[in-house]
């Protein structure tokens, strides 16, 4: 808690790093897996069959839901009191972890739903999310004041000014969102590339069918 930099660092594993893994770990299958018959019918299945889930996965609330949370985090008490509290602290990063995850599952998901979007739809997902994080970087390494005062005495007891550390979490968020977002569009593209010549594949297959059969 001692510099906004490398708590800046933390939190964007935390969303860019650490949320898009769980991801991919499938965690809803696992967990239908992993339980009981009994378990699986009375809790889980009536959760992931619920109207808020099927509300929580729809694209556009995934995107608004982590875009809320990146911005009203930043600038409202959030942020301040999270720092002089562990139980606010901890609640900070379930709300990034919890947002993360429902941004990237329309993403990179590999499980079924209606949250899945097409390709040509991810990549406009990504790219709007883009500008967000760049914004709100540049918001961050652009502001004269002092965010957050709790930076104000222990930054300077680093040899450093709590100005000049928030501009280089600033410059983090601005430059790490987009390097970590690079790749994610070009799984995006590798994935859509596989699935074109899939498809190409099963069309073939058909045709090729279809022929012998007339022969």
């Amino acid at each position: 808690h001692r510099l906004f930099s490398v708590h800046m660092v933390q939190h964007l594993l935390l969303m860019m790093v650490a949320a898009p893994l769980l991801v991919l770990g499938t965690p809803i299958v696992l967990g239908l897996r992993a339980c009981s018959p009994s378990i699986r019918k009375r809790f889980l299945l009536p959760v992931v069959r619920s109207r808020a889930a099927a509300v929580l996965s729809n694209p556009v609330v995934s995107w608004s839901t982590f875009t809320v949370v990146l911005w009203a985090s930043h600038f409202t008490n959030l942020y301040e009191d999270a720092l002089g509290s562990e139980a606010t602290h901890g609640l900070e990063h379930v709300l990034y972890l919890a947002g993360a995850v429902l941004f990237w599952r329309p993403v990179i998901g590999l499980e079924p739903g209606p949250s899945r979007l097409s390709h040509p739809g991810r990549i406009l997902y990504l790219f709007l999310a883009m500008p967000q994080m760049a914004f709100l970087g540049l918001a961050i390494y652009s502001s004269d004041t002092v965010l957050y005062p709790h930076y104000l005495i222990s930054a300077a007891a680093l040899g450093t000014t709590a100005l000049a550390d928030q501009h280089l979490a600033g410059v983090l968020m601005w430059s790490t969102s987009m390097v970590l977002l690079l790749p994610a569009l070009g799984y995006v593209l590798f994935d859509w590339m596989r699935q074109d010549a899939r498809d190409a594949a099963r069309i073939d297959e058909r045709l090729e069918r279809a022929s012998l059969r007339r022969t």
